[in-house]
């Protein structure tokens, strides 16, 4: 499942954010995608308000393009090639006048980009070389494996005391060598209305179970304005672990009002 923007098709969002406005969608893909890259190319959340992906990444370029944004780039102490071709080829194509330059810029740009003999050192020119490997701008993250890695963060941030591990796209909380909770991320929308919404995590649940019957399993989806409580599953497995639906807060007070 993807989340992001597409240079072809636009916004590409899931069909659990289909439903909120193209500013909140902003928010939690930003959210996202800063759990999973480097520093120097986070993107605050604030910047939401540009109204879509795909100005939120422009707002950030430009501000980099500024004096005072080299400024993150103090300690470079060579010529650095790679990053002046890129931001060149960049600023070629925001100058464009017509589609038949815009579309000749994108493909020097592109060109630029795909023939780097190695990589910008610049904030700017790597955050341009992200999301302008085509020529335009495309971005796009594969949902349900930054989730995972998002929620795992957030858990081994809070059980510092615990031993908490990432295995098959399954989060384990441990204690004393043995497992206490197994947290279960899934990318997709469970409806508290709807009983069967969530058949195939909690089959995925009492599978888990089976392997560690003494753990609690708790399968964790994205809040949404449909999912927003708990949902205890009653099951007749074995051992005295629970299974619980849920839902994760990405961006905290995004759903009010929804």
């Amino acid at each position: 499942m993807r989340f992001g923007y597409s240079c072809d098709f636009g916004e590409i969002a899931p069909s659990i954010f289909r439903t909120l406005s193209a500013q909140k969608r902003t928010k939690l893909f930003l959210a996202l995608y800063n759990s999973a890259t480097e520093c120097a190319l986070k993107i605050p959340l604030k910047q939401a308000k540009c109204g879509n992906i795909m100005r939120a990444f422009e707002f950030k370029i430009e501000a980099l393009l500024r004096p005072n944004g080299y400024k993150k780039a103090q300690g470079i102490k060579f010529i650095d090639l790679a990053s002046t071709a890129v931001i060149n080829a960049y600023k070629q194509r925001q100058k464009a006048q017509n589609l038949a330059q815009k579309k000749q810029s994108a493909i020097n740009l592109s060109h630029v980009i795909s023939n780097l003999a190695v990589a910008p050192a610049l904030p700017v020119a790597r955050l341009i070389t992200l999301c302008h490997a085509q020529g335009n701008f495309e971005i796009w993250l594969g949902a349900q494996e930054v989730f995972t890695n998002y929620v795992f963060e957030k858990i081994s941030a809070k059980q510092q005391d615990k031993d908490v591990t990432l295995e098959n796209g399954v989060i384990y909380i441990k204690e004393n060598n043995e497992v206490q909770l197994a947290v279960l991320p899934s990318f997709s929308q469970i409806d508290c209305e709807d009983k069967t919404s969530a058949d195939a995590q909690i089959k995925s649940a009492l599978k888990l179970l089976r392997k560690e019957p003494q753990a609690s399993v708790y399968v964790v989806a994205p809040r949404s304005p449909r999912f927003n409580k708990k949902i205890q599953i009653r099951h007749c497995e074995q051992g005295v672990g629970e299974i619980k639906l849920v839902p994760y807060t990405i961006v905290p007070n995004l759903l009010k009002g929804e």
